[in-house]
């Protein structure tokens, strides 16, 4: 069974990194970029049963929401492409509906969840979430969503730099590449934090309202 305290538990917030149309639509700037997008599509069941089971166990849920802008100058003045002009990808663009949470996760944001805006990969580059997480007082981030190997990957670290406790489930997250995402979980658990499945963590949680306590 997963070694997770109760205490640990008691300290932790579970963040969903941008879960967004312009990645999980098929028509998606994504998707017309990649063709293949089913390794990410296919976690969306998963992403929505942790945000239950993370919800149950009295977590509170952040959500980034990735927005990119059309003339950001930023990467106009570069000498070298960007991963952007690497890969032809044109998504989430500040003004149209890709920025939004996919539509069969509309429905798991409640009202009291916090939903944040970042530009770059990291979910705490510029972005409100660290002060949020401080304010909440909590220290043990659960992690998931997409891209594995970049976005994910960009928070993991920025996290573990910022010395939070990171626990990755491995199961919902995804990316383009089986490889890269294989190298990214082997490298998360030398590195930077414990990593475990969603049926791993559930069984956790349940044991703990099992012995009375409050999971």
């Amino acid at each position: 069974m997963l070694d997770l305290t109760q205490a640990a538990i008691d300290d932790a917030a579970l963040v969903v990194v941008d879960m967004q149309k312009g990645f999980l639509d098929a028509d998606s700037g994504f998707a017309r970029a990649l063709g293949d997008i089913s390794r990410q599509q296919g976690m969306i069941d998963q992403v929505r049963e942790l945000v239950d089971v993370c919800r149950g166990a009295g977590m509170p849920v952040l959500w980034s929401r990735q927005v990119h802008f059309r003339d950001d100058q930023t990467r106009v003045r570069r000498h070298f492409p960007t991963h952007l002009q690497k890969r032809n990808i044109e998504a989430v663009l500040y003004g149209t509906d890709e920025v939004e949470i996919v539509d069969e996760l509309k429905d798991s944001v409640a009202p009291e969840d916090h939903v944040f805006v970042k530009h770059r990969a990291s979910c705490f580059y510029n972005t409100t979430l660290e002060t949020k997480l401080r304010m909440m007082g909590k220290q043990v981030v659960v992690v998931c969503g997409i891209n594995s190997n970049y976005c994910v990957d960009s928070t993991v670290r920025d996290a573990y730099f910022r010395e939070f406790d990171i626990l990755l489930v491995k199961d919902c997250v995804a990316g383009t590449f089986d490889d890269l995402t294989a190298a990214f979980i082997k490298n998360f658990d030398i590195y930077f934090g414990v990593s475990t499945t969603l049926d791993e963590l559930r069984e956790r949680l349940a044991s703990g309202e099992r012995a009375g306590q409050p999971a």
